[in-house]
Order: structure tokens, then sequence, then C-alpha cells
């Protein structure tokens, strides 16, 4: 399993079959929905073969240490690996996952300072190996080498190739992050995308030649953009590696090509059932089976990784939660999940932002089991004035200028901004109006006639005074989150508090996952979103 040989070739086993397989493809995606047995799967393998193998689980904490302690790379090399600073007494991973059969799927691994120690280590082991050769050279009368291309740089080099407006240094033991502009600030303070993708390219770089990694989850916290980019990167950087990916991303599976692919349907105590799918082109079997993920399915509007479309996962844990993109989109894929449930037997909702529409567009939705939420976009929910209390409550602020403060500058953004969203809401209801014409009609005349008929000075007129009436200048703060329409308006928010504006969004995420937390930043948001859906306070 996970040998290299010279012809660019892996070799890897799986329950039930006699024979290693073999393979010039230099990695497996084991793909399934949730509760299909994919994880367990993974342990097998590595429990198989714990020399050779490596796996990143799912369950990873991502927290780093100001300074990374450093010990010696074999130390911290077997860390990694082992969970021990030695390889030899410990029965294939179990210190690593507390000694326990059933937590080898489940235990959250806190390895991150470990991770970044053997990645420093490394980089004296090859500059001290270095400075000898050339000590070396020089008693010979010989020319120095030039520099070699060691692991900081590998690790630079990548990082530059995904996130080429930030840079990355570790100094004296401390991972640093330079900005546009020259805007430094610590690794700690780096976003749950940036810590995974650094975590990720330094265990892969670390880990010992002609390995098989093994990573479960591997589009968590990374935006779509850049997934299959980074597992790409990581392969032609480690081709004496096999790289075996556990998921129930249909996007990340599908865009990452030259893989073989095995669709995990089910396991029980005597094994797993599953089966090899020849190309990319997955069974509808299995992608309804992986939408649902034997949950009820949310289409909402928003990119997957996105800051809306993780609020909703957060806030929804109890659903799938599918980004569509578009308004459009959730619209779609909803009427065609209902249409088809026959078929899958699962609940659907879709779930959009409020944007312009009135309340006869909203109630016709609602017929087709699309709700809008009760302001004006998802970004809005982050700024509620429920939700700066409870933002002004964990900082243990003693007052509410901080709050004042944040409404106050909205509703001035808001003032200048009017006639502006007037003339957009305009636009959008004569849009709707338009799309609700009936449009089997026998003559061209006919339909002109009833554009011409519907359309006139007076109906217009009748639109832009109900909305002049909605956007007039004495709204409440509540109101104008009801009807203002700026994805912006979030992006001033965090200075008020003393945070940095780009991490207050991550600082509600953070929230929502706190058991002591949770159910204060929930009841906030809740009363926003349609009673029809329901939310669960617990989190999985």
């Amino acid at each position: 399993m996970g040998v290299y040989m010279e012809k660019i070739s892996y070799k890897y086993s799986l329950p039930g079959s006699e024979n290693e397989i073999t393979t010039e493809l230099q990695s497996l995606i084991i793909i399934g929905a949730n509760g299909a047995g994919k994880s367990r799967l993974g342990a097998w393998i590595e429990k198989n073969n714990p020399e050779r193998t490596h796996r990143i689980v799912a369950q990873r904490a991502l927290e780093m240490m100001d300074i990374i302690p450093v010990d010696s790379f074999e130390n911290s090399q077997n860390k990694v690996i082992y969970g021990s600073d030695s390889k030899y007494g410990i029965h294939h991973h179990d210190s690593k996952y507390d000694y326990k059969e059933e937590n080898y799927t489940i235990k959250m691994v806190n390895d991150y300072n470990v991770v970044l120690s053997a990645l420093i280590a490394k980089q004296r082991v090859e500059e001290e190996a270095f400075i000898k050769s050339c000590e070396h050279k020089e008693t010979q009368g010989e020319a120095y080498d030039h520099i070699p291309l060691m692991i900081r740089k590998r690790l630079q080099n990548i990082w530059n190739l995904l996130l080429p407006h930030r840079e990355i240094d570790i100094v004296d033991n401390k991972v640093v992050i330079k900005g546009q502009g020259n805007d430094e600030y610590d690794g700690r303070l780096m976003s749950d995308g940036e810590r995974v993708i650094l975590y990720f390219i330094a265990v892969v770089l670390c880990l010992p030649e002609k390995m098989t990694i093994i990573i479960d989850e591997p589009e968590l916290h990374i935006h779509e953009s850049i997934l299959d980019r980074l597992w790409t990167i990581l392969e032609r950087e480690r081709r004496d590696c096999f790289f075996i990916y556990i998921t129930h991303s249909i996007n990340f599976a599908s865009h990452h090509k030259k893989s073989q692919y095995l669709w995990v349907k089910s396991y029980n105590n005597k094994g797993w059932e599953y089966k090899w799918i020849n190309d990319d082109m997955f069974p509808e079997e299995l992608t309804l089976n992986l939408l649902g993920s034997r949950k009820p399915i949310l289409f909402v509007e928003g990119e997957p990784h996105s800051y809306d479309t993780t609020l909703y996962s957060k806030i929804y844990n109890n659903y799938y939660v599918v980004a569509c993109g578009s308004c459009e989109n959730v619209k779609i894929k909803t009427k065609a999940m209902i249409d088809s449930k026959d078929l899958h037997h699962l609940d659907c909702w879709g779930l959009i932002d409020r944007d312009f529409k009135d309340e006869n567009e909203i109630k016709q939705l609602q017929k087709n089991g699309i709700y809008t939420i009760g302001v004006a976009e998802v970004e809005n929910l982050f700024i509620v004035e429920e939700i700066l209390e409870c933002v002004n409550q964990s900082l243990s602020n003693a007052n509410r200028n901080s709050i004042d403060g944040v409404k106050s500058e909205l509703l001035n953004r808001y003032l200048s901004q009017r006639i502006c969203q007037i003339n957009k809401a305009l636009t959008s209801e004569l849009k709707y109006q338009l799309s609700i014409i009936d449009i089997d009609v026998k003559t061209d005349t006919d339909f002109t006639s009833q554009i011409l008929e519907r359309f006139n000075q007076q109906f217009i007129n009748e639109i832009r005074e109900r909305i002049n009436s909605r956007y007039n200048e004495n709204v409440t703060y509540s109101e104008m989150l009801r009807i203002y329409n700026d994805k912006n308006l979030v992006s001033s928010v965090g200075n008020h508090f003393g945070l940095k504006n780009k991490f207050y969004q991550e600082f509600i995420l953070r929230k929502l996952e706190d058991p002591n937390q949770r159910e204060n930043y929930i009841n906030a948001i809740k009363q926003y979103l349609p009673a029809e859906i329901d939310i669960d306070i617990k989190i999985d």
C-alpha cells in the first residue's frame, strides 16, 4: 500500500479485495453520503498499513500558538504521524486517537503546532546540511553550491500560487502574514481558510517519502475557487505519494480530474458496500444521496464557503445546505427536488434574500416551498441590532457606544443612497409585474396590448408612491435593514467593536459553534428567519 514504483505507479488495499490495487493515477476519491462509512473506510486503510499511511481527519483543530515550540525533526515528524515522539511501542496510530477504536473517526486531532514544529525543524535540518556541504567544499577548495530549494521556500511558493495577494513567512518560530500595502499580522489572526491551507501544505511537505496520504473532507474551510488547485499542486509537489480523498462534495470530486472514483454506499458490522465509478459522471442515485445526506435539503443563495453560506450552515445544522449561487438557481433546484420527491423522499426548501420583493411576490414564492429572510440580504443578518448586542456582550463592553456607532453610520449611509434604492426597487417591481403577464395569447397585438394596458403612467406612479412610502427618511434601524440592499454594509462594522472589519463575520460564525454562546446568537437571528424551516439549537 502506498508503494512508490519506478513507473510512477501506486498500490493500495481495500476490504474485500484479495490483491492490492495498482494504478498509475495519483489519487483515489472516496465519495458517499454522510453516514455511509467513508471515514471508517479511511481508518481501515490507515490501520492496515500504518507505517506507510498518514490520515488527516475531518475533526482537525486549527488553533495556533504565538510562538511555535520546536523539537527535533525526527520527534516532530513522529508526533505528526503517530501522536508520539517515538514510533516504537505504539501499535498503529493508537496514541493519536487516545488508544480507543471508536476514536479513529470522531477524535478531534489537535496537531497544528506539531505540524508547524516539524516544518521549522526540517528547515533547520536542511540549512545545517547545506552549511556542512559548503564547509566541506571549502576545505577541498571547491566552489560552493547554489542554495537548494528548502522546505520554507517550497511552502512559500505553493502559498503564492494559491493566495498571491498575501505573503507568508516563519520568522523566529512565528507565522507572519503580509497583506497588500505591507499590512502585517500574526498568523493566529488568519482566517479559517488561510489556516487550513497552511496546515495542508505543511503536513504534506513534512511527511516521509512514498506515503499514502488520506484526507478526510479536503474541502472543509477552503473556497471552492482554489480547492482543486490546492490539491493538484500538492500532488505535483509530492509525486512520490498517493492521495486518497474522502468527501461528500460532488463539486470537488467532479473537478479533480485524473482520479479513481469509489462510491461508498453503506457500512454495517460485516463490511462496506461500495461501487467503482468509471468516470466523473456520477449516477443520479448517488447525486441525490449526496444532496440529501440523510438530512432535509435547504437550497440557499451564495457560493460554497462564502460567509453567507457558512452562516446558514451553522444556523441550520440539521439540514444539508446547498449553495446555488443566484436566486433563480434556488427556485429552479427547489422546484426540481420537490417535483422528484417520489424518487428521493427528501424534504427540501429554498431560502432567498428579501431583496426588493413585495408581499405579493413573497407569498407566491412560499407556495413553491421558497421562503425569504426578514432582511434585504443575508449579509444584513450579521448586523441586526440583536446580533450587535450579542457581540457587545461577548466582548464584555459595559456600554452601547459600539452599537450606537454602527446604527448611526449605517442609517446615514442609507439616507445618502435612498433615492438610488427607490429606483432599484421600482425597477425590480416592474420586472416582476412583467413576469406575471399572461403570455398565452393568440397574437402579438394581444400581448402588446396587455403590456400597454398594464404599464400605464398611473400604474407606475402608484408603484413608485408605494415604494417611496416604504423608503422614507424616518425609517428605524430594523426597517432599514429590511429594505436596504448593500452587501458591503457589514464591511465597516468590526472597527466599532475593536475588531478588524474583515474578522467581524468570522467572530460571529465562531460564536455559533460555541456551546456556551450558540443559543444566544441563534435567538438573536431566529426572528428574521422563516418559522416554517426549523432550527436546531444543539451543535452536531
